[in-house]
């Protein structure tokens, strides 16, 4: 993730879009596992229990909502960040957080 979202910042400028290019091939490998995991029957990604892993995912799929590879993009995903954003502790981070706007 920080190699796409300071890719320019955090090296040379002008090979901002190659290093872009190669974080999302990364992210979406992520994803792939991700769904590999939920397609074989899990509610969330370590089982059947919510976790802190589950936590940090959606942080991190809502980071890649401005991506090529968007999290939301992917319907066995974007089941499963609607699942967890119903949740009321999801929804009472977000309130304490101030976010909103995601998913839409």
């Amino acid at each position: 993730m920080r190699d796409w979202l300071y890719a320019a910042k955090d090296g040379d400028p002008k090979g901002a879009a190659a290093v872009k290019a190669l974080a999302e091939k990364r992210i979406s490998s992520v994803w792939d596992d991700f769904e590999a995991r939920l397609l074989r029957g899990k509610t969330y990604l370590m089982g059947p229990t919510f976790g802190t892993v589950d936590m940090f995912a959606i942080m991190l799929m809502r980071w890649s909502r401005h991506m090529g590879c968007a999290a939301t993009a992917r319907p066995v995903l974007r089941s499963y960040i609607n699942h967890i954003c119903a949740l009321p502790s999801y929804i009472e981070v977000n309130e304490r957080e101030g976010l909103s706007g995601w998913p839409s």
